[in-house]
């Protein structure tokens, strides 16, 4: 029974735990010779995650919902290029799934949840082991003030919730006004434009927000799916708090900054992929806060009265240079519109800290102490001053804090 003890269908086995019940059965049957004989073997058995103790096996009656009509329907938006997923190589693992879709069972034995918006007539299961089937059923919004059954009882509601699964795939538009048709807030947002999650939920959540949605408004939730890939300890397992392998963003932020966590899980990541978590990699990108910091106050010092506009004249170098950060722009532009994060990045890494830090500001910075006429000094750190702010625009979609600190404190 749903307790883990034998019910009374097993007679002397009757109010025992699975496991009692299975040795004094060996009891019996040796008892009474019918045991040949007694070998070990190794079997897969299924235990519960987080108490270790043993799953058994259970029949019982429970509620589904019939999908199958509406795979057909969540497979062909994806098909047809209604909805977009990055990569796009997961949407194979998501026909795969489509395919072998069967009706799905949205009852929960749980203390919590949304609940089951059906009615059974109360004297149609009176008794306390009354089988499901039996009863006579209503599905209603609110509770029926007579029973349509036998006009006399209080209909009884339920006492299964629904999958937790079955109430997020209500989510893009049920938090917004839905089913109003003129909610505002529906009419504004939904669709949605781009949904990110993880890689690992393709099934559980955004599948079942297509189908539901297709069903429920006959339009697609989203027009594009962003999948980020997990994130793993440094051994590649899975991070839990059971495991004890989980890293604590807070006691991280407070060691490194925000800015440095939020760049160590963008960079160097691709799309759907998971990722191996190093605290050298949130140091790695520290380092790289600590340099934009430096910069940005040489800068703001030695740049102190200059306008933040292109100069007329540029020598060689300086044409060299912004010739280079236009380029690393237009990249950044096409790498956020295929979603290629890690890679924009990357590359704002590698110029910002060589090809502006080390090399550029550098050069800049002996122009100026060399220049003996005041126009020409200014031209100069005209041009470091839109360097820099050119880059920090950049920077502020990886490095909001910094970038939003040096705006305050330094200009």
């Amino acid at each position: 029974d749903r307790y883990g003890r034998m019910t009374e269908e097993t007679g002397p086995y009757a109010g025992l735990k699975v496991a009692e019940a299975r040795e004094k059965i060996i009891a019996d049957l040796d008892k009474l010779g019918l045991i040949e004989k007694i070998t070990d073997y190794a079997l897969r058995q299924p235990v519960s995650e987080r108490s270790g103790a043993v799953i058994e096996p259970q029949p019982s009656t429970q509620w589904f919902m019939k999908v199958t009509d509406l795979k057909d329907q969540a497979t062909k938006v994806v098909k047809d290029g209604q909805i977009k997923f990055y990569p796009k190589s997961l949407e194979k693992i998501y026909f795969n799934w489509m395919k072998n879709l069967h009706d799905w069972c949205i009852s929960r034995q749980l203390w919590w949840g949304h609940e089951i918006p059906a009615f059974y007539c109360a004297k149609s299961g009176q008794t306390k082991n009354q089988k499901l089937e039996t009863k006579n059923f209503i599905v209603a919004i609110k509770k029926p003030d007579k029973c349509p059954f036998c006009g006399e009882c209080e209909m009884v509601q339920d006492a299964d919730v629904l999958d937790t699964w079955f109430s997020s795939g209500l989510w893009p538009f049920s938090t917004l006004g839905w089913p109003n048709s003129d909610a505002p807030d529906l009419k504004k947002f939904f669709p949605t434009t781009l949904m990110e999650t993880a890689a690992d939920i393709i099934f559980f959540w955004v599948a079942r927000m297509i189908m539901m949605s297709l069903a429920l408004t006959e339009q697609v939730p989203f027009k594009e799916v962003y999948f980020h890939g997990l994130v793993l300890d440094e051994q590649g397992k899975k991070m839990s708090k059971s495991k004890g392998n989980a890293a604590d963003p807070l006691i991280l932020i407070d060691k490194y900054g925000a800015d440095a966590l939020r760049m160590s899980l963008i960079g160097g990541t691709a799309m759907g992929l998971p990722q191996r978590f190093s605290e050298q990699k949130v140091l790695k990108y520290r380092n790289f806060v600590t340099k934009i910091w430096n910069a940005s106050r040489f800068v703001a010092l030695t740049c102190e009265g200059a306008k933040t506009e292109m100069p007329k004249k540029l020598d060689k170098t300086e044409v060299a240079f912004f010739k280079a950060l236009d380029k690393l722009e237009a990249d950044n532009l096409t790498l956020f519109t295929k979603y290629q994060l890690g890679l924009a990045l990357e590359e704002l890494y590698e110029f910002s800290w060589h090809g502006f830090a080390d090399k550029f500001l550098e050069y800049e910075k002996k122009k100026i102490s060399e220049v003996s006429e005041a126009d020409k000094a200014q031209d100069t750190k005209s041009a470091l001053l839109v360097a820099l702010d050119r880059q920090l625009k950049l920077l502020s979609d990886f490095a909001p804090f910094v970038t939003a600190e040096i705006a305050k404190e330094m200009f």
